[in-house]
């Protein structure tokens, strides 16, 4: 089980503010081939809009069960319910839909290679780890939710 030695030093929103620079920066200057003019570049804001709402509505759901929504910290209760009946991770699937959206709304290539890369971070520096952390406390309650639940939808 993850440790506090095993805590990843950046968090994961460092990551996520990390990506939308990169993203803005590739945009900016080496944005390859145009692919969604104006105005549909304009779709992105109800992606966008969409990912907040989900990301909202999970951390209110972490909120309203008194347990902590920060990565890898340990949680006192196994959320189920709200959001994380259709994803075992929303937070994370909110973050990506952000990312697309603002990916639609710049409306280049370039910007959306840094997308699959983040999603693999993400997976491999806390989500995994994650899962981990919430089978070593809550055990067959766990596995049953894991089960039941995909990761991302």
């Amino acid at each position: 089980m993850p440790g506090p030695a095993a805590r990843p030093r950046i968090p994961p929103a460092a990551w996520f503010i990390a990506a939308i620079g990169l993203m803005i920066a590739l945009d900016a200057a080496a944005p390859g081939w145009r692919w969604l003019a104006r105005p549909w570049t304009l779709t992105g804001v109800a992606v966008v809009g969409a990912g907040v709402v989900l990301h909202v509505a999970a951390t209110n759901t972490f909120r309203r069960h008194r347990t902590t929504a920060a990565a890898l910290a340990r949680p006192v209760a196994l959320v189920a319910d709200g959001p994380f009946r259709a994803s075992r991770n929303p937070m994370y699937l909110g973050g990506l839909l952000m990312l697309l959206g603002l990916g639609l709304l710049l409306g280049s290539v370039t910007p959306l290679l840094v997308v699959p890369f983040w999603m693999v971070l993400m997976q491999a520096a806390y989500i995994r780890r994650e899962e981990t952390l919430l089978a070593g406390t809550f055990g067959e309650a766990y596995e049953t939710y894991r089960a039941r639940v995909r990761r991302w939808l």
